[in-house]
């Protein structure tokens, strides 16, 4: 059974840190109320009340962990951008494209992804690459 993760950019900065680009947080769950959209995280492992961190993210931004690592040992989460080999030229050189991975329909896809996944890298995400789709 694969662990449960998540992941989002911040909302917001503090005053202090305005010039520090926001960055993509990770988390073991997610909570909705009518107007935020709270990444939760446990680090200590201690009881949730005493270890519990909550933070503020971009609804938009969020990402659940695959369950699959790749060819570095890289988490794979939804939105990440694959570098995918297509395809044998030669002297082991791959023509290579690039996918994002997609939650659809209760899994996780990458579009006509049909080689073994440890040969993928991670290469960023929609959400601050989305670019190297183009």
């Amino acid at each position: 059974m694969r662990e449960i993760k998540f992941r989002g950019i911040e909302k917001y900065h503090f005053a202090r840190d305005e010039d520090r680009p926001k960055t993509m947080l990770y988390g073991a769950g997610l909570i909705q109320d009518s107007v935020n959209t709270w990444l939760i995280d446990n680090p200590s492992r201690r009881s949730l009340a005493l270890g519990m961190t909550k933070t503020i993210i971009e609804p938009d931004t969020v990402g659940q962990y695959t369950g699959l690592k790749d060819r570095n040992g890289q988490e794979v989460y939804e939105g990440d951008i694959l570098k995918i080999p297509d395809h044998y030229e030669g002297d082991n050189h791959y023509a290579e494209r690039y996918e994002e991975v997609k939650f659809i329909e209760g899994g996780f896809d990458v579009e006509t992804c049909d080689i073994t996944f440890y040969l993928c890298e991670i290469i960023g995400n929609i959400h601050e690459n989305g670019d190297l789709l183009k």
